[in-house]
């Protein structure tokens, strides 16, 4: 008697010709378990909070991404979300024009996603998303401790 002969010896199904149709039949609670607890939605972060007075800005919230576009050619910039828009603080410019703050810009190489940050800095808004700049010398960019 083969292996499969046993098994398919101790199914209860009488349409059980192979022993794989026994497990098509039967999935296996714990299996679907664990692959429905791998597969449950992440918490979302609370939205930042964007306070804009003129032409400059100040941002506390939860980072979600951070572009490091500087690498190659393009600006760095963080990327967090309010309640009606994203917002990019951007440390790093990218070839030109310089960067003022290198405190800003090192901060902001540092951050990852998941970690929050306080920012003040110049603002501008497009049609897409809200934008500040950190790199003037009297902006800021901190890390807040959990």
């Amino acid at each position: 008697m083969d292996s499969w002969s046993g098994l398919r010896a101790r199914t209860t199904s009488p349409a059980a010709s192979t022993p794989m149709t026994w497990l098509r039949r039967r999935p296996l609670p714990g299996l679907l378990l664990t692959a429905g607890l791998a597969c449950a939605p992440q918490p979302q972060a609370p939205p930042a909070s964007l306070i804009v007075t003129q032409d400059h800005a100040e941002i506390r919230g939860v980072v979600r991404d951070n572009v490091t576009g500087c690498d190659v050619d393009g600006p760095c910039y963080l990327v967090l979300e309010t309640s009606d828009a994203s917002v990019h603080v951007e440390y790093h410019h990218g070839e030109a024009p310089r960067c003022d703050n290198a405190a800003a810009s090192r901060t902001g190489r540092a951050v990852k996603p998941g970690d929050a940050v306080s920012a003040r800095g110049r603002y501008a808004r497009t049609t897409a998303f809200h934008y500040i700049d950190v790199c003037c010398a009297e902006c800021v960019l901190t890390v807040s401790t959990p």
